[in-house]
């Protein structure tokens, strides 16, 4: 029978760094206006998703990049799976918190995640969602000589992954990164693998309440997608040709996870300073309740997408004020329509200047 890798040993300076920039992060973010924060956390979520989705984001240095749009139903439904998967991974944070549940992951949580990634069927075919593989997996040569364990072994190694993933003692990060590291290695699912990883790396990630939800480590892979396959193949080749937990060495991704952690911590409070300057731009002393304060919100949510649709304008204001407050901004030049029915800030808007 195989058993899963050990948990490495990981520098205590790095991860020192590492808590220090997290603190900071959440800091900025507790310091938001909270209408700001609102549109922030929405703007992010859907940032996160569409890492977790892995729609290979590209790497221009732009602070507040664009939402993706126009995308292939593929892509959609893919989409729509992450963000399903991505509210459970929130509320099982959160029952945890609250003590409800005794382990933040769960015996079944990993399949649960699948089940929600997968339950748009994005590939096309029959995955079995949320369910263990039946046959055997095996990766393009051309890209990786590794061989996943057998199929009979993979319910036994996620519920021995479960078991090491909540030793409290071991920081949230690790745990997280070792957990995906481990999960890409065993490979137990048809498809999705990836996706499900990321998950059970967001949750893992995120559940340490002292440093909070961790908003950025994910989109950096997306964004540095050879890098990250590299640390997955570097964690991998101690066991070539085939899985051997006792030669699985997960330091690499583990120290590439700290890393990039790190690196997602310092771009989000960058952009949480962004939506802050933003706010106090179109706001000033404007009541956030008010008319006017809702049609800053909605000038700050469709600015910083670039564009958006007022069904998304609706998840950060609710009906009937979205309605009311495009069809202002619209009257008033500071909003339009475009071609496609999104809305887009006008020409001479100023929170142009800001992107």
């Amino acid at each position: 029978m195989s058993v899963v890798p050990l948990v490495p040993p990981t520098d205590d300076g790095l991860l020192e760094q590492h808590r220090g920039v997290r603190v900071e992060a959440r800091d900025a973010l507790g310091a938001l206006p909270d209408a700001a924060s609102a549109v922030y956390r929405w703007w992010s979520r859907r940032r996160l998703v569409e890492s977790i989705g892995n729609l290979f984001l590209d790497d221009r240095p732009l602070l507040i990049p664009p939402h993706r749009r126009h995308l292939h139903d593929k892509f959609t439904g893919r989409l729509d799976g992450c963000l399903t998967a991505l509210r459970h991974v929130d509320a099982r944070v959160e029952m945890h918190r609250r003590g409800h549940v005794t382990s933040v992951l769960g015996t079944d949580t990993p399949y649960v995640l699948h089940a929600l990634a997968e339950s748009r069927n994005p590939g096309g075919s029959e995955t079995n969602p949320g369910l263990p593989r039946l046959v055997e997996a095996g990766f393009d040569p051309t890209q990786s000589a590794f061989l996943p364990p057998p199929a009979h072994e993979c319910e036994a190694l996620v519920s021995a992954l479960v078991d090491v993933a909540n030793v409290d003692e071991v920081p949230a990060i690790v745990r997280a990164g070792w957990a995906c590291a481990t999960l890409l290695a065993v490979h137990p699912f048809v498809d999705g693998n990836g996706r499900t990883a990321r998950l059970v790396f967001q949750l893992l990630a995120s559940s340490d309440e002292e440093l909070g939800f961790d908003w950025g480590t994910v989109e950096q892979w997306a964004m540095r997608r050879v890098p990250y396959v590299r640390a997955l193949k570097a964690s991998q080749a101690p066991s070539l040709p085939g899985y051997d937990g006792r030669r699985v060495d997960t330091s690499p991704f583990i120290e590439f996870a700290v890393r990039t952690s790190i690196d997602g911590a310092e771009v989000g409070v960058q952009r949480m300073a962004w939506f802050a300057t933003a706010w106090d731009l179109l706001a000033g002393e404007v009541d956030a309740d008010s008319d006017d304060g809702l049609a800053v919100i909605v000038e700050l949510t469709v600015g910083s997408a670039w564009s958006a649709s007022l069904a998304e304008i609706e998840e950060v204001v609710g009906l009937p004020h979205a309605t009311i407050a495009v069809n202002r901004l619209v009257r008033d030049g500071r909003l339009i329509w475009d071609r496609r029915r999104l809305l887009r800030l006008s020409p001479d808007h100023p929170l142009r200047a800001l992107r």
